[in-house]
């Protein structure tokens, strides 16, 4: 993945304060063949990084704290974990079965939370927990044949702590009604 810098003056504003967080976000998608192509960095407050459409997921940093999340629902298509980091196989393959059936929930789309509990509470991930939950993330993803869309990272104020919010959408398979 290339980074072109959309800047009128000669300085780069890095909108992620761990500076091989973009980096490591790219190695993972490149490592399990998700689709991305050129990221523009805007030289802005809002730190946006962004793919051309239909190349590959959307990426956004914000630096606002995550809006106040209602309790998680059984039913739906939104999804709250505290981390994606598994002990086992056996964990992914049952957490890729719960995503698909969010997906179903959603009609093909599906919203994770990562780093929030599922009383709504956010509970951020560290540096660490962020990479292995998204590489987990991305394993599922490849599991249920499903596609990223978009990203946002949000930053905990003060607190080194990240949350992750993650857009999944994958074409369900039609239904065929015996008679």
């Amino acid at each position: 993945m290339s980074i072109s810098v959309n800047c009128e003056n000669d300085t780069m504003v890095n909108p992620i304060r761990e500076p091989d967080l973009l980096a490591k976000i790219n190695e993972l998608l490149d490592k399990y063949a998700i689709k991305s192509v050129n990221t523009e960095i805007p030289c802005s407050k809002l730190g946006t990084m962004s793919c051309a459409k239909d190349s590959g997921p959307m990426i956004r940093y914000n630096k606002n704290s995550i809006p106040k999340q209602p309790r998680e629902s059984y039913f739906g298509n939104r999804e709250y974990k505290r981390h994606l980091i598994f002990a086992n196989n056996v964990t992914i393959d049952k957490k890729s079965t719960q995503m698909l059936f969010r997906l179903n929930e959603g009609s093909g789309k599906a919203l994770y939370l990562i780093g929030v509990a599922d009383c709504g509470k956010t509970t951020g991930l560290t540096y660490d927990e962020f990479i292995f939950s998204l590489e987990n993330f991305i394993k599922m993803v490849n599991i249920v044949s499903s596609k990223i869309e978009k990203i946002n990272i949000y930053e905990l104020t003060n607190e080194q702590k990240y949350i992750l919010t993650i857009r999944v959408s994958r074409e369900l398979d039609p239904i065929t009604w015996l008679d």
